[in-house]
């Protein structure tokens, strides 16, 4: 406003005339000797003079001459601004523009209510009263573009927010899966042990039978309890008072029989893994002082090869107690079927982690198998690429427990015996892989550590029990011989796997189709090169424990092991024999099968009451 006065004053002085007021408009003002101001910035700025209180226009006069003028609030206008006038001009003649008069005594002439104007850079942009020229469409323009860009901005950050809220919103209410596949026993002896669901959902067995066929089912008592035959007085009445039966904590499968009253199987108990059962043996015609000095040698042995994490393995000649000392060294790679056996042994002669002069490393070998389980929805694979070494991982694992009760090895127990039930194929075998077709090898591995995973309490389905049996009625002839992967092709080896197969899942020691197998098995002597034939006919015939063949078989087995045990160097207490499973087994595995084939009397209670057996015919 000082400046404004200021430039009007300099006008006047150049300007001798007078400008008096146009009576057709008092609000208009005329300036001598100057170009007119433009009726849009007096109007505004008599607008906004209005609106400021008296203070505002106080302290607008009051600033110093030399503080800068703020630009920020400058509003472009679509009319051209009035010209800046720096210096006093001749006055100029526009004949297009209408001539107010002149005046000669005042050189400014104000109307009654006039304001003085305000510099436009005072304006305020943000007023909101609509305005019927250029300058309130300018601010009007001016806002909105402001307002767009704080409402876009808003807008995006809303949608970015909701959409995490939402994709939270769905992780945290989604539903998940249930783990399947995972034996639960209860704490309760009374009550069952209950198996959730069989992942392999799709795989069924049709099995006909007869309905006319009679069935019976046998409970087994707790191996910590003396074994006893149970009798039973009239199949029909126990038929019908199966479903109000108490239930048992040992349980076998259906079986067929052809006759009531025959000898079932009802031992197999682990309670004879005791150094005072070991030394009443001696000379009963069991073992010997020399086969019992062969089995302490031979787990000394395995000590000295055992690796720093616990494992053992095929190739023994990495073991850093060994350091390449003792040869033929096995080229199969699986560490938990090594691991498994050497167990097995040590575990076999009543040596635990709990107790006995190897707890130290058959503690470690427990470590080293539980931390190789694979846990999935299957249960826990402990394969390493084949259901060998599963099976024999879980014998160890299932019988450490039920001899030490120890809980930590129940739950990698529960898993590794689930797997082998997930992993059961379509026609009730077991092979290499989980679902293959199976054989008769690996399929009685898996029924060695189902039978273990009893022992230990662990219940298997009788789902499994039944397509078991189903498959080995598809491996036998009818000649009585069983074959590896069909019928047609038995041989010694394999009859003697199936026999103790048949034993396991509850065939009685009279039936017909033991007789020409154990024919077969005797026939065959005992291999001076394969052990794997050796432990399965030594276990075969000392179960079905016919009174001439088992002692002559007995005494050359035991015998052969005691002299072809390795004697000299770091080597002692070891075997070895050349053949297929030699090679790729090693040393390792010919010693551990050579231990538990001279443990047989002790490592499982005999499976059938020898009191009631009868000599074949």
């Amino acid at each position: 406003m000082e400046r404004f006065c200021r430039f009007s004053e300099q006008i006047a002085m150049t300007d001798s005339t007078d400008s008096p007021v146009d009576p057709q408009n008092p609000n208009q003002i005329s300036i001598s000797g100057a170009e007119e101001i433009p009726p849009e910035v007096l109007k505004a700025a008599a607008k906004k003079q209005s609106k400021r209180a008296p203070e505002k226009a106080k302290s607008a006069e009051s600033r110093p001459a030399s503080r800068p003028l703020p630009t920020k609030r400058l509003v472009k206008k679509k009319n051209p601004p009035a010209q800046k006038v720096s210096s006093p001009a001749p006055p100029k003649t526009k004949p297009a523009r209408p001539q107010l008069g002149q005046s000669q005594s005042r050189p400014l002439v104000i109307t009654e209510n006039y304001r003085p104007p305000v510099d436009s850079t005072d304006l305020d942009p943000v007023s909101t009263e609509p305005e019927q020229n250029s300058e309130s469409e300018s601010v009007h323009i001016w806002q909105s573009k402001k307002t767009r860009r704080n409402s876009s901005g808003f807008i995006a950050s809303l949608a970015f927010h909701l959409l995490i809220f939402i994709a939270l919103a769905l992780w945290f209410f989604a539903p998940r899966e249930k783990s399947k596949g995972v034996l639960s026993i209860q704490s309760e002896p009374n009550d069952t042990p209950q198996i959730e669901k069989s992942p392999f959902d799709d795989i069924q067995v049709d099995i006909q039978t007869d309905p006319n066929e009679n069935k019976v089912d046998v409970d087994v008592k707790d191996i910590n309890n003396d074994l006893a035959n149970e009798e039973i007085a009239n199949e029909k009445s126990e038929k019908n008072e199966k479903s109000s039966k108490e239930p048992w904590k040992f349980q076998t499968m259906p079986m067929e029989i052809s006759n009531v009253g025959m000898t079932r199987p009802n031992g197999g108990g682990l309670e004879g893994r005791t150094q005072s059962n070991r030394s009443s043996k001696v000379g009963t015609g069991g073992p010997t002082e020399a086969s019992e000095l062969a089995v302490e040698e031979g787990l000394r042995w395995l000590s000295l090869h055992q690796y720093e994490n616990g494992a053992w393995k095929f190739n023994h000649r990495k073991a850093p107690q060994c350091d390449g000392r003792c040869r033929t060294p096995g080229s199969h790679g699986s560490t938990t079927g090594a691991t498994g056996l050497a167990i097995m042994a040590f575990i076999g002669a009543g040596y635990t982690h709990q107790e006995g002069p190897y707890q130290k490393q058959v503690g470690r070998a427990l470590e080293y198998l539980v931390s190789r389980i694979r846990e999935s929805r299957y249960g826990g694979d402990l394969s390493e690429g084949t259901m060998y070494a599963h099976a024999i991982a879980t014998i160890a694992l299932c019988e450490s427990y039920a001899m030490t009760k120890d809980q930590k090895l129940l739950g990698p127990a529960k898993l590794s015996v689930q797997y082998i039930i997930s992993a059961q194929s379509k026609g009730g075998g077991w092979r290499y892989v989980p679902g293959q077709t199976g054989d008769i090898t690996v399929t009685t591995w898996q029924i060695q550590a189902l039978k273990s995973a009893e022992m230990a309490g662990i219940e298997v389905p009788k789902e499994t029990w039944t397509k078991t049996r189903a498959f080995l009625d598809s491996m036998q002839n009818p000649s009585g011989f069983f074959g590896y992967e069909k019928p047609e092709d038995g041989n010694s080896t394999c009859t003697a796997i199936g026999m103790l197969a048949r034993m396991y899942t509850g065939w009685h020691r009279e039936h017909d189709m033991f007789a020409p197998g154990h024919s077969l098995v005797k026939k065959s002597g005992v291999s001076k090169s394969n052990l794997y034939h050796n432990y399965y006919a030594t276990q075969a015939l000392f179960h079905y424990n016919h009174p001439k063949s088992w002692p002559e078989w007995n005494q050359q087995m035991r015998d052969y092991l005691v002299e072809t045990q390795d004697q000299k160097g770091h080597q002692k207490g070891s075997w070895y024999f050349r053949n297929k499973y030699g090679d790729e087994g090693g040393r390792h595995f010919n010693t551990c099968m050579a231990i538990m084939i001279l443990e047989v009397y002790y490592r499982y209670m005999p499976l059938y009451d020898a009191e009631k057996f009868q000599l074949e015919k």
